[in-house]
């Protein structure tokens, strides 16, 4: 238990570090690039990741995810699945080939056409990556992938900068993208040492049939639900809008997306493995603690201070992403709940019971997208993700609960310390930024130092939410208790 224990926070400490760094590069690219591009070069090219989003979880078919879920898996299996991704994967690509100059036209970009064209050459690529990657996760061995993923995005986070700089423009993404794509595959074969076995074996894919299709659908619903914001305010307001939302969408997601990423990842293996009740909800209990306490001074931070970022970061003319951030950091406060929950319905190995929950979700999402998008334009785009972000956790936490007895209410009263913390820390920032008199770049460092300061010593000397158990993941104290002599 000690060793399984050791490898779940050496897991846990790689992810996040892997994860951070990772979505760390490509926070810094987005901010040179956005110094550098137009609000429209960023809404064409949100315009062409939805199509290579939805090809990617087609590709996966789900899988990939059930390598990890499943208790034991063989070599056969493995292959099948490696020839089925990179098959589909083909097959998507040349489809989006076939299908770009329509795009291009509806959408009333011509550069769409080509940009496609190479974006579309990533999907087969990074299904070939897919296999390795989940076998890393399977075993709990994130250092490995972290040497392929940071590597591939530091490389390729400087090529784009040195691309934008040169001029390429709105080809700087899809450029970037695929040598981030080449470089990561390379990289997960050579440290995994993965190999498929001669020959397609794609019968022995059979048995992760049942789980995996449900899960393709589930995540099909979910990219398609995302995305779909995309291609609803490029058609109906322009590429400039879909520019300003972009924006404001990728500073809010950037650390949920870390966090979820890691949640995600070290949650299904470790769920997987737990069978009694109360071992259930200890688990869910410590990562429901360990992501929020993070999360939610976060996403105070961010809506409470969303114009002085967006003017540092990305400059005047990116102001107007201002008010979405500020919306779109409320709806983001739930999310690492929202995950733990659902990856314990996918280790019960009940992915019919996730497609239920996801086409509930999916219906309520879609009904309320299309009152915000008639009515209430990108504003109320943004606050129907309010809505759906607690709608979704009360129904992802309601059907997990069926499995741990750990209702929404329980969930959310356990975090009660962390909810009154973050909200004495927004009020506090709330009440002295209008006192400030500085520019945008002062003003900013002063409130978020004085912010973080004030809620991290009081959650260490009152010991609010899991902060013991979080700073006993910090690699200082792993350094410390390594140093200390033997009793």
């Amino acid at each position: 238990m000690t060793s399984f224990k050791s490898k779940v926070l050496s897991a846990g400490v790689w992810s996040t570090f892997d994860a951070s760094i990772r979505f760390g590069v490509q926070f810094v690219v987005s901010v040179v690039l956005a110094r550098l591009l137009s609000p429209t070069d960023f809404g064409i090219y949100a315009l062409t990741a939805v199509f290579i989003s939805l090809s990617n979880v087609l590709v996966d078919g789900g899988f990939c995810a059930a390598l990890v879920q499943r208790p034991e898996v063989t070599r056969r299996v493995e292959t099948a699945v490696f020839w089925y991704n990179t098959i589909v994967a083909l097959c998507l690509a040349a489809a989006i080939c076939l299908a770009a100059p329509l795009i291009a036209r509806t959408f009333g970009h011509p550069v769409l056409r080509p940009l496609l064209y190479v974006s579309a050459t990533i999907i087969p690529i990074n299904a070939m990556s897919a296999v390795p990657a989940s076998l890393l996760q399977r075993n709990l061995r994130f250092d490995i992938a972290a040497k392929s993923g940071l590597t591939a995005s530091i490389c390729s986070g400087l090529l784009a900068m040195v691309m934008a700089v040169n001029g390429l423009g709105i080809w700087t993404f899809a450029l970037q993208a695929m040598a981030h794509a080449m470089i990561n595959v390379v990289l997960l074969w050579v440290f995994s040492g993965w190999r498929p076995l001669r020959g397609f074996h794609l019968a022995a894919a059979r048995p992760l049939v049942p789980f995996g299709f449900f899960l393709a659908v589930s995540n099909l619903l979910e990219v398609a639900y995302t995305q779909g914001f995309a291609l609803i305010i490029g058609k109906l307001y322009g590429a400039r809008d879909l520019g300003f939302f972009n924006r404001g969408q990728n500073l809010q997601s950037l650390p949920g997306n870390v966090l979820t990423l890691v949640v995600t990842r070290i949650s299904l293996p470790v769920l997987s493995t737990k069978t009694d009740d109360t071992a259930l909800r200890r688990t869910m209990k410590l990562a429901h603690g360990v992501a929020m306490i993070i999360n939610l001074p976060l996403m105070g931070a961010l809506g409470t201070l969303a114009d002085l970022i967006i003017d540092v970061l990305y400059g005047p003319k990116w102001l107007p992403a201002a008010p979405i951030l500020r919306l779109l950091a409320v709806g983001g406060v739930l999310l690492p709940l929202q995950a733990v929950n659902l990856q314990l319905i996918l280790a019960r190995g009940r992915s019919g019971l996730y497609l239920k929950a996801e086409v509930g979700k999916k219906l309520i999402g879609i009904a309320a997208v299309t009152l915000a998008s008639i009515y209430g334009g990108i504003i109320g785009l943004a606050l129907s993700q309010i809505a759906f972000s607690f709608v979704s956790f009360v129904i992802n936490a309601t059907i997990a609960s069926r499995f741990s007895s750990y209702p929404p209410s329980a969930q959310l009263w356990d975090l009660r310390g962390t909810v009154l913390l973050t909200g004495a820390m927004v009020a506090l920032i709330a009440a002295v930024k209008p006192l400030l008199g500085f520019g945008s770049l002062i003003n900013l460092a002063v409130l978020s130092v004085m912010g973080g300061l004030f809620y991290v010593a009081t959650a260490l000397v009152l010991r609010i939410g899991a902060t013991e158990e979080l700073v006993a993941l910090l690699p200082i104290h792993w350094l410390r208790r390594s140093a200390a002599p033997p009793r």
